[in-house]
């Protein structure tokens, strides 16, 4: 055109013009002031235009597949503009035409896929902000599922036979036209009510189909996948007849601590880094090992502890939360029977419970309440914690690699001789720990009187009732790990588990029940307890302080009633159990 117009060039071909023609008028009539029988006449001339085209100049066209398949795909595509430009234009009647031609129209919609437009999206968001008076909203990421959020429910199709055990769902997908559900009854497919689907109905299931295995079910881009918790596989699995089409495992890099989700497109993976953090991967199952494809660190936006169990200072039992904070992150936590200590990333260390750990006397802290410790030195920050299982000592270690203690020193648990005959240990507040002052410590751990510490070059030192010929009672040296660096410790009520940094373990201490992984063999009546168990009786005595008040036991009934929380057990007393059989054995 631009060729005519200049008076020269070449005569341009009939179907550019035509094109442009086209360009030409429609943008004349998607101007605001357009004369509508000028607009009428020029839609009918250029369908004349195209009539009068030769066949030849339609070769270079797109082909537009006829099919009724394509057909109600362009017709749903048409329908979501037409949605979102009635909702551009904001006229109520339109928006009202528009819909009741969707629902009432002569077509036949049902069998559509309208895609919401994000401008309806917004509208919904602002609508509901004027509804409730507010532009910020709860939603069930922030606040959870609103317990009267449900709008319908249905049994499942053919369990109604079976008792209530045997019809537990472990996990629910779903391709927005039917549920996909997978239980101890295998794994069905079942009609949601929308998509031409009819609610509640059975469209396929599998009666076998890892029954006993907990899983995760999961669907991206038309694809069903089982992931079967604690192992390193991937199931994928033929939506329409559910039958298996293939087993894959997961790359070497994305096997550990993992959870697997969809965002509806792809297969990704929360995963816990060994460093510390967490990571989030995108996967793809066109090969096996299923590689990874994209990660990115992930930060969580808050930390909390979240605790299960009894003790002293919090008794729900159930999962809950015991801390959380957004101003002060938990960097390192130790927990006790009747304490835990946490340090948080801004420098400070609260405990809750008993202070006898930090020398502070008297009752304990209220239930749910964090006390603050005074730390001897204001800059020091805290890389290990560690509290005994009793409650009553703890140890410290900075990123200096230095190492306070705080709390009863009843067996030279910190490096000094313990007090002898009847004078009895107190509680100190937290003060330096002379035998290490002249090495660099990186990490801690406690044990019933029994402090562990690994120093930077991997030395393990050791401290309080230990046996003479494996510690140096000078310098609490380790001898039999002399040469062989650590880098991890654990201790137990009468054992001991040592992590080295070629990752080998050793263990030593008591082996009565195995607990060393070492060849066992359960002693007879005769034999009695294992040599160096003798200790566990002193331990018992100096603990009976921590036993339950009257009234307060959990108890579990095996053979004798013994309390899950202090290990009471009623054959101390007149109120055994067995006070009535013949091989009574009180206290035993």
């Amino acid at each position: 055109m631009a060729d005519i117009e200049n008076g020269g060039g070449e005569k341009p071909e009939k179907e550019s013009i035509i094109i442009n023609s086209f360009t030409k008028s429609f943008k004349k009539i998607l101007e605001r002031d357009f004369d509508e029988e000028f607009t009428k006449d020029s839609v009918d001339k250029l369908k004349k235009t195209k009539k009068k085209k030769k066949k030849d100049a339609n070769k270079k066209e797109i082909v537009v597949d006829e099919s009724p398949a394509a057909a109600s795909k362009l017709s749903a595509v048409a329908s979501s503009c037409l949605v979102s430009l009635v909702v551009a234009l904001g006229q109520t009647s339109k928006i009202l035409s528009a819909i009741a031609a969707l629902l009432i129209g002569p077509n036949d919609y049902n069998g559509h896929y309208l895609k919401v437009p994000d401008i309806l999206r917004s509208l919904q968001v602002s609508v509901k902000a004027v509804l409730i008076g507010s532009p910020y909203d709860t939603d069930w990421f922030d606040q959870g599922i609103q317990t009267k959020s449900l709008v319908d429910k249905w049994p499942l199709p053919g369990l109604d036979h079976k008792p209530p055990s045997s019809s537990l769902v472990g996990s629910i997908a779903t391709d927005s036209k039917y549920l996909y559900v997978h239980g101890s009854f295998g794994l069905m497919k079942i009609g949601s009510g929308y998509g031409n689907t009819i609610k509640g109905r059975l469209s396929e299931s599998v009666s076998e189909f890892h029954n006993d295995e907990a899983g995760r079910l999961l669907f991206a881009s038309g694809k069903l996948y089982f992931a079967p918790i604690g192992k390193s596989l991937v199931i994928m699995i033929d939506p329409d007849t559910l039958k298996v089409q293939e087993t894959m495992e997961l790359d070497v890099d994305a096997v550990g601590p993992h959870c697997l989700f969809t965002d509806g497109t792809d297969l990704k993976q929360i995963a816990a880094k060994k460093e510390g953090g967490f990571s989030l991967r995108k996967l793809t199952t066109i090969c096996s090992p299923i590689p990874i494809v994209e990660e990115r660190p992930l930060q969580l936006s808050q930390k909390s502890i979240i605790v299960l169990g009894r003790a002293k200072y919090d008794n729900q039992g159930s999962l809950h939360t015991l801390y959380q904070n957004n101003l002060q992150e938990v960097s390192k936590l130790s927990a006790a029977r009747n304490t835990i200590m946490i340090s948080t990333t801004t420098g400070k260390l609260y405990y809750q419970g008993s202070g006898v750990v930090v020398g502070v006397t008297g009752k304990d802290t209220p239930k749910g309440q964090w006390t603050e410790v005074e730390l001897p030195d204001a800059k020091m920050k805290i890389e290990s914690i560690a509290v005994d299982n009793t409650g009553s000592f703890c140890v410290l270690v900075t990123d200096k690699g230095v190492v306070y203690f705080g709390g009863v020193n009843r067996k030279g648990e910190a490096g000094e001789n313990a007090p002898v005959g009847r004078q009895q240990p107190k509680p100190v507040k937290l003060k330096k720990f002379s035998k290490l002052k002249d090495q660099e410590i990186t990490s801690c751990a406690c044990g019933p009187h029994t402090t562990a510490f690994i120093g930077k070059d991997g030395k393990l030192f050791m401290f309080g009732a230990l046996e003479d010929d494996l510690v140096d009672k000078t310098t609490g040296v380790v001898t039999s790990m002399l040469g062989v660096p650590a880098s991890q410790i654990a201790l137990g009520r009468s054992h001991t588990i040592i992590l080295t940094q070629l990752g080998t373990i050793y263990s030593f201490g008591s082996n009565q029940y195995g607990q060393c992984g070492r060849n066992y063999i359960p002693p007879s009546e005769d034999q009695g307890i294992e040599e160096g168990d003798e200790e566990l009786d002193v331990i018992s005595e100096d603990d009976d302080e921590h036993i339950c008040p009257k009234g307060e036991h959990t108890w579990t009934n095996e053979r004798c009633l013994i309390c899950q929380f202090c290990k009471y057990c009623t054959g101390y007393g007149p109120s055994c159990c067995n006070e009535g059989m013949p091989d009574r054995d009180p206290g035993k």
